[in-house]
């Protein structure tokens, strides 16, 4: 009967070895739940706002040179994805003290609704309309209004929830172009490389919510389009468009983002 207590008192060794292992854990677990930090927060975005669009022409046909530019506006709209985390959060905490807990954003950004027709010099005025829809990856760096404001002149409360950012944003604008002469004609839809920069204010209504105000510049890219005349071709007509954005946006994070790894100390 001695190899099978033996063999008990093993089963009972381990059994109580995987319990204490499981305590163990359930007790970092808990500890890890009940300090937990935050990485960052997700928000959502919609801005609306009023697009400048300006278009220099270019291209040639056999009689006269397409060259001219001109201007219009046309609403615009969109909606913003993004990631919101302190530029020192993903640092060893040793460092965090170097460097200021100000937001930095990483977005992904989809706007629409340009809508502009240019008139622009030929034989007769070429009326180009475009169509622009465009894709972004931003980055996005706040710092605070007040913290030079309290250096220089002391606290003023009311600053405290102003926030300046500037951003810059690389993507793809989707322009859908037709122009005619009453003559000749063409369209395509192209997709350009785009690139943006901006800057603006913010003010934090709750932790939450929070206002944004800005102005940016956008490069929507150049479409070239083949002219006929019926099934002649007729030279081609290009066209470089670019637009001076102002808008507001409403901004809501809505979901805390967990640091699931341990710090480097």
């Amino acid at each position: 009967m001695q190899p099978t207590r033996t063999r008990d008192k093993s089963i009972g060794f381990r059994k109580l070895a995987r319990s204490r292992s499981a305590a163990a854990i359930l007790t970092i677990l808990l500890s890890l739940a009940a300090s937990s930090a935050t990485a960052g927060e997700l928000y959502l975005s919609g801005h609306l706002g009023i697009s400048g669009g300006f278009a220099d022409s270019g291209g040639s046909t056999p009689f006269f040179d397409n060259t001219g530019s001109d201007s219009d506006s046309s609403p615009s709209y969109g909606l913003v994805f993004g990631l919101e985390a302190p530029m020192n959060e993903p640092l060893p905490e040793s460092w965090q003290d170097d460097l200021p807990n100000w937001p930095v954003m990483v977005e992904l950004e989809a706007t629409g609704g340009r809508d502009f027709e240019f008139l622009t010099d030929g034989a007769d005025p070429y009326r180009s309309e475009v169509t622009s829809w465009t894709v972004f990856n931003n980055a996005r760096f706040d710092f605070p209004v007040y913290a030079p404001v309290q250096w220089a002149f002391g606290r003023i409360p009311i600053l405290e929830p102003v926030t300046f950012y500037t951003m810059v944003g690389l993507g793809l604008a989707i322009n859908d172009v037709s122009v005619t002469d009453n003559v000749s004609r063409g369209s395509d839809t192209v997709v350009n490389f785009a690139w943006q920069v901006g800057a603006g204010f913010a003010y934090e209504f709750t932790e939450y919510v929070s206002l944004n105000l800005g102005y940016r510049y956008v490069d929507l890219g150049e479409t070239e389009l083949g002219l006929s005349v019926g099934p002649t071709d007729f030279g081609d007509f290009t066209l470089d468009v670019s637009a001076h954005e102002f808008a507001t946006a409403l901004r809501v994070r809505f979901y805390p983002v967990p640091l699931r790894w341990p710090r480097e100390r």
